[in-house]
């Protein structure tokens, strides 16, 4: 296809799209990965593909479109002939947080040090929210995140942990941050960009800022053609992040028959910790992921946490060992994840990080 077609074809999925509430059609899964593979090609006028990332948001993205449009860019990604078994593929929102702690990297480490595999996938600087992200936090902790992914496979299996940059992994994926930056609004990117699995791992737990959401990235993650989950968790997270706060989230789950929902009171575990009680007072996104990487630290090696950012840690550690399908319930998530913090297997976990990364 020459590029005037394909900048005709992106154009003709527009008006399918971009008709207005009562008129726009969905695109099948053929149509929505050939968009998709148009947009990563190259071939398309900025202000199309601005016009077209806002018909979708308007419109809102089907299960099949993320399915689809996930797919084709996975097809963009070169996995390394590294198997990994029992890993979670942990995707989370990549624009960030910006005003709570950083749960999920402590708690990484502590599931870690349990004996799970976990495999962070992200990015930085991202529109719109620019936020932090574990990878800031992680390089905070003096580990190498922009790595080949062969090298993150082998720091999984050394460690129990990794992390990719999809920068790396996916180059044309960085191409279109300009374009998203000038269209403000979070748009169906910012949806699919965490499903891409570049290690081709099994497990993925992801995250959505919104309820109607969750059901449809669920769907999407687990029946796209080309990503090769077999299992996928999505929470409601705090700042759209892979992290629970206090009292409840809701949960959904890829089933046989269905998509299914439920609800985690950490209050019926016995934890009273708030959300408030982790929010940070740092004025920039460099003191924020200073002061995350710092209380990790601390936590890690016996020093002083508060009660409440402890809990929640252990919390989002019994979450990964629960979706990893290391423990078959919460109670026995937490007892794992407290045995691996007091017996010093998560600092372990970090250092051993630490030193590969030294080493390379």
């Amino acid at each position: 296809m020459g590029m005037r077609n394909s900048r005709n074809r992106l154009k003709s999925f527009l008006k399918r799209i971009g008709v207005g509430p009562r008129g726009s059609k969905d695109l099948e899964y053929e149509e929505a990965f050939e968009a998709m593979d148009v947009i990563l090609s190259g071939d398309y006028e900025p202000a199309t593909l601005g016009a077209f990332l806002m018909a979708m948001r308007w419109k809102g993205p089907t299960a099949e479109e993320l399915a689809a449009f996930a797919d084709a860019f996975a097809s963009r990604i070169t996995r390394p002939e590294i198997r990994l078994d029992n890993v979670i593929d942990i995707g989370g929102a990549f624009d960030g947080k910006n005003r709570t702690l950083i749960l999920s990297v402590p708690a990484a480490l502590v599931a870690a040090g349990a004996g799970a595999g976990i495999v962070f996938v992200g990015a930085d600087n991202v529109p719109p929210k620019r936020g932090v992200t574990p990878g800031a936090v992680l390089r905070a902790l003096g580990i190498e995140t922009r790595r080949k992914l062969a090298s993150s496979a082998v720091d999984i299996s050394s460690c129990g942990v990794g992390f990719v940059d999809l920068a790396i992994a996916c180059p044309v994926w960085k191409e279109l941050l300009p374009i998203r930056d000038a269209v403000v609004k979070r748009t169906f990117l910012n949806t699919i960009e965490p499903l891409l699995n570049p290690l081709g791992v099994s497990v993925h737990f992801g995250s959505v800022f919104h309820r109607p959401f969750g059901e449809r990235v669920c769907e999407a993650a687990g029946s796209a053609r080309r990503l090769g989950f077999e299992r996928v968790v999505i929470a409601e997270g705090v700042e759209g992040a892979t992290e629970i706060g206090g009292g409840v989230t809701r949960f959904y789950e890829k089933a046989m028959n269905g998509i299914r929902t439920y609800d985690i009171d950490l209050r019926e575990l016995g934890i009273a910790a708030r959300t408030e009680e982790i929010r940070s007072s740092a004025v920039t996104m460099e003191q924020l992921s200073s002061e995350s990487a710092r209380s990790t630290e601390l936590l890690l090696t016996g020093g002083t946490v508060s009660e409440a950012y402890r809990d929640l840690v252990l919390a989002n550690a019994a979450v990964l060992l629960h979706v990893g399908r290391i423990v078959s319930g919460w109670e026995e998530g937490l007892e794992l994840a407290r045995a691996s913090l007091t017996s010093g297997a998560a600092w372990t976990a970090l250092s051993e990080w630490r030193r590969r990364g030294r080493e390379e």
